[in-house]
């Protein structure tokens, strides 16, 4: 992270300061000084310490000033210099109070202008928004020379104004220091967890000295405790430094950052590794095509492991950094695929200016639900230094970032938050200066309703079987592959495998949408599920749908979810849980174009099967006015797929009416497990 200043780079805007304060409190460079007291005593101590400071030798200047205003307490010009040689030596208190002095004996002078810049930064640090607002307002009334200053004081003068208006109105926010398992180095940095929140990951450091090491740390949930952090895997952790770091929503894809590593291309760069089983692989450089020869670092992953937001500040930014965005594409989805093989890292994009601005936009974090981007910026109304933001994806695009508020943003630098997919836990990690020594804990929150998205997230999570032997697939050449739509819009939305060791796969659910979510295995039929997240639809028919998986979706909780394919052969049948008809009406509804548009990709990637496509009623109505229906609806879905390009041979359609119910039709939700479209292999 970008965001510490070094103590050289401080002593050198002390001295600069110094020389800016020196010049105003002689008089604008007349010939005679022209002093606000008389003592010659005073005078000539002040002198003798303006002439060590001029030779650098400020510990010897700041005792003859501190002699200086003793003998005469109204010295403005000693204090002013006296306040210089305090913030040299990291005296911030001493020169505060020496500027303060200096104010206090001439309120409304121009001459004084330094001091009331200088203690308006004070009162800013302090997060005082309403004294420093009193002094930059001084600054402005009695403009400096410098126009850099000037502008600087403008700048502070409306950030103290819409702190102000923030305070008034604070988001409820009380973070927890986490416990000593968890911040057991010196630097803890950057959280993130799973979908499950059963593993926190993060890096930590022991110091900022040349020879600090960084390594990506797991900690693991047992009960309501964190364990103690362990290396992630020695596949990873290397001499080099493992920096921020993030995880997709199983815990399976981790992308971090590096520097100055042999296979780089810039000062530091992304790198991906992948887990099957409990072994993580050897982390692969994205290549040239996603790294610059700049700085790429802060990676933020999606939840299936496919976009990766990041900053950088390559070549096309509009500030020193700008957030991008990288995506893998696959290019094919007829089939199980290995996406290792089958696609690649799309060129990194830049968010454009409705995110970034002409400053510093940096830790971009992309939420579980794939709309919700939080982000650090300098560039927006805020509190001071980093403030965090959140924007939206839209159809249109990304929103204007909104200030996440006070006191979550506070006068300080904010960076690093995560939020869990559920939108209840808050973590961050939190930087703190003694001195010389910077340390940085974890924290976490409960996350107040003001923050929260309309729509939270979920997760379902499971195992893929073999339907007939009811062995777990694994240890196969090819994972199973799971595809999530959304059915209004037709939009891949998330793209997964299940684990080839351990056939496990988890994806991510955000509500207010209604998804298809596939299940593919070579040399076996696809899997159909529907989920519905939207309110009740009276006109709504559904094959199948949530009934058939036994699952109440409106409670929203996460899901054990194991699936069974059934084998390619003879006899073989799946529910196509995604077609969609009116009530009594034989139309095929727009959002069954998702799941019709899989069935042709299925056809055409198994181009030795014929098979059967078979409708079926409950037993409302009359026993022909059920066949006929039946009948109309599977040759409905016949005829899409010839338009399709499927050859007529391999298609035929029956409709069976009520004649082979597969519940009891004795409830609404049995007869909706009845009304359904079956595709059987002849």
């Amino acid at each position: 992270m970008k965001l510490q200043t070094s103590y050289i780079m401080k002593l050198l805007q002390y001295i600069l300061m110094f020389t800016y304060l020196f010049t105003i409190s002689n008089g604008y460079g007349q010939d005679k000084p022209v002093y606000s007291i008389s003592s010659p005593k005073a005078i000539k101590l002040y002198e003798k310490a303006s002439g060590l400071m001029k030779e650098r030798q400020f510990d010897k200047a700041l005792v003859m000033l501190e002699k200086a205003v003793k003998t005469e307490p109204k010295f403005v010009e000693a204090y002013l210099n006296l306040a210089a040689c305090y913030k040299i030596f990291g005296k911030d208190s001493l020169a505060k109070k020496s500027y303060f002095e200096a104010a206090a004996l001439k309120p409304e002078s121009k001459e004084l202008v330094g001091a009331y810049m200088a203690l308006g930064n004070y009162y800013f640090k302090e997060g005082n928004y309403i004294d420093a607002k009193r002094y930059f307002e001084k600054v402005l009334k009695y403009p400096p020379r410098k126009k850099s200053i000037l502008t600087k004081a403008e700048e502070l003068f409306k950030t103290c104004e819409f702190a102000v208006e923030f305070m008034e109105n604070p988001v409820e926010f009380k973070p927890e220091l986490m416990s000593e398992n968890v911040n057991k180095h010196t630097m803890q940095i950057s959280p993130v967890l799973t979908a499950d929140q059963q593993l926190l990951i993060y890096y930590v450091r022991e110091s900022f000295g040349k020879d600090y090491d960084e390594n990506i740390v797991v900690s693991k949930k047992n009960g309501n405790q964190w364990t103690a952090p362990i290396s992630i895997s020695n596949n990873i952790n290397t001499a080099y430094h493992e920096g921020h770091c993030t995880i997709s929503a199983d815990g399976r894809i981790l992308v971090f950052a590096s520097c100055n590593r042999e296979d780089g291309f810039g000062s530091c760069d992304l790198y991906i590794s992948k887990r099957e089983g409990y072994q993580w692989s050897m982390p692969v450089n994205l290549g040239k095509k996603v790294n610059s020869e700049k700085w790429d670092s802060e990676p933020s992953v999606s939840a299936d492991g496919r976009t990766i937001y990041f900053s950088s500040d390559r070549s096309g930014t509009y500030g020193k950094e700008d957030i991008w965005v990288t995506t893998y594409v696959a290019r094919d989805l007829s089939r199980s695929t290995d996406l290792d093989k089958d696609g690649e890292w799309s060129v990194p994009q830049n968010l454009g200016t409705s995110v970034n601005t002409s400053k510093r936009e940096v830790t971009p974090f992309i939420h579980a639900d794939g709309q919700t981007l939080f982000l650090a910026s300098t560039g927006y109304p805020g509190m001071g230094g980093f403030d965090l933001f959140y924007t939206n994806l839209t159809g249109s695009g990304w929103t204007s970032p909104k200030n996440l508020g006070y006191p979550l943003n506070t006068q300080d630098n904010e960076s690093s938050l995560f939020i869990t997919a559920d939108w209840r836990k808050g973590y961050f990690s939190k930087y703190e200066q003694k001195g010389y020594k910077s340390t940085s804990k974890l924290y976490e929150f409960d996350v107040a309703d003001q923050l929260k998205s309309k729509y939270k997230s979920t997760y379902a999570k499971g195992a893929i079987y073999d339907a007939v032997t009811k062995k777990k697939l694994v240890y196969q050449e090819l994972p199973a592959s799971i595809e999530l739509y959304d059915l209004k819009t037709g939009k891949l939305l998330y793209f997964t495998t299940a684990d080839r060791i351990t056939g496990e796969f988890l994806v991510v659910l955000t509500e207010g949408a209604q998804y298809a979510m596939y299940v593919n295995k070579d040399s076996y039929l696809f899997k159909s599920l529907f989920f519905d997240y939207l309110p009740a639809d009276p006109d709504f028919v559904g094959t199948g749908a949530s009934a058939q998986a036994g699952m109440d979706l409106k409670s929203f909780d996460p899901l054990i979810l194991d699936i069974y394919l059934e084998p390619i052969k003879k006899g073989s049948t799946i529910i196509l849980h995604n077609v969609f008809f009116d009530t009594g009406k034989h139309d095929l509804r727009e959002k069954s174009k998702t799941e019709l548009e899989k069935m042709i990709r299925f056809m055409n990637a198994n181009k030795n099967i014929t098979v059967e496509i078979a409708g079926h009623t409950d037993n409302v109505g009359s026993y022909q006015d059920n066949i006929d229906l039946s009948l109309k609806r599977a040759q409905s879905v016949h005829d899409y797929l010839l338009k399709g390009g499927i050859d007529s041979s391999r298609l035929k359609y029956k409709g069976y009416g009520e004649t082979k119910p597969i519940a009891p039709n004795d409830s609404d939700l049995n007869r909706q497990i009845n009304r359904r479209i079956e595709f059987r292999v002849l």
